[in-house]
């Protein structure tokens, strides 16, 4: 038999050392049910190979719960429900998700995670709302008093941000549309701080409420017009029609990093990289048998500031230096 090089045999003792640490983390027993529910589409999410801002925010999901030890096919099976843009389906699908039925189910935005909370107050349900107070889903940040816990990413606190830092891009900046969902009561508290952030700054402000993707081209079509730029108010429909929503021919301000990242000129919010990882790590604790009234409701640590200098240039904008400088990420 061969000996084994010195080298061999450290790399040999590495690879078993993970293993062994791989096998104590992976949870025994039954293979357990995750629900998945999603206003957008599946594509971008079955894909592995596809690098759509969706698609990489649910690989970071499923990647941190193989770190937790949770492997697809093996002792976890994930059954995705897309409402492909269509936020009525919502809670059929979610319906769906408590026959099967699963164990937890994660709710991809607010709107997603409503329809399963509205459905169902047995099975626990993880969720990344714009601010979980605001919609009713618990009455306490600490101890929640339902069956879903999660992050509460408190985007309505930054929609004043958001005018601010747009009017600094774009300093003769002096009208403004706004596109927010109607409904939700989220929308609602995010159109009164950037209405509000608007009248400081002496900007005339137009609104559109969107209930459909025929809205979203018609309100494109009139800002173009009628507006120096555009604010995109934070939606689960939005999110659902990301690809669509960030190819604009206006300068625009977004809630979330991938529409910057996708080719919208800016975005302020969430780090939705870390945002993924944490909603993984609540569905690990549940699924090895934590309540959701046990794990408190986190609210995000880290805000990202995008700008995408490939679209100022289309656009034949100059985004001033100093504002480059305080970018967290810049897109070239």
């Amino acid at each position: 038999m061969a000996s084994m090089s010195r080298r061999e045999f450290v790399a040999a003792s590495a690879a078993f050392i993970a293993a062994s640490l791989a096998a104590k983390t992976e949870p025994a027993g039954k293979v357990h049910r995750l629900g998945y529910l999603s206003p957008s589409f599946p594509t971008s999410g079955e894909n592995p190979k596809s690098n759509s801002p969706p698609a990489r925010y649910r690989a970071a999901f499923r990647e941190q719960l193989r770190q937790y030890g949770w492997l697809p096919g093996r002792n976890l099976s994930i059954e995705y429900r897309f409402a492909r843009g269509d936020l009525r389906r919502l809670p059929d699908l979610a319906a769906e998700l408590i026959q099967l039925p699963v164990d937890v189910i994660f709710g991809e935005t607010g709107t997603a995670a409503q329809a399963a909370i509205n459905v169902t107050r047995g099975t626990p349900i993880v969720f990344s709302v714009a601010d979980a107070l605001a919609q009713g889903l618990t009455s306490s940040l600490a101890r929640p008093d339902r069956n879903a816990t999660g992050l509460s990413v408190a985007s309505v606190d930054t929609a004043a941000k958001r005018v601010e830092l747009l009017k600094e891009a774009l300093p003769r900046m002096s009208r403004l549309a706004v596109m927010r969902c109607s409904g939700p009561k989220v929308s609602e508290l995010e159109w009164e701080q950037a209405e509000h952030a608007a009248a400081l700054l002496r900007l005339k402000v137009l609104a559109f409420d969107i209930r459909s993707r025929a809205d979203v081209d018609v309100a494109f079509a009139t800002a173009k017009q009628e507006a120096d730029a555009l604010l995109v108010l934070d939606c689960g429909l939005f999110n659902a029609l990301a690809s669509v929503m960030s190819q604009t021919t206006i300068p625009a301000m977004y809630a979330l990093s991938y529409f910057g990242e996708a080719g919208g000129l800016m975005a302020y919010g969430r780090d939705t990289q870390e945002n993924a990882q944490r909603a993984a790590w609540y569905v690990d604790k549940i699924l090895r048998g934590s309540a959701p009234s046990q794990l408190p409701i986190e609210q995000p640590t880290k805000f990202v500031l995008t700008i995408n200098l490939k679209t100022a240039k289309a656009l034949g904008l100059t985004i001033p230096p100093s504002l480059l400088l305080r970018a967290d990420q810049v897109i070239e």
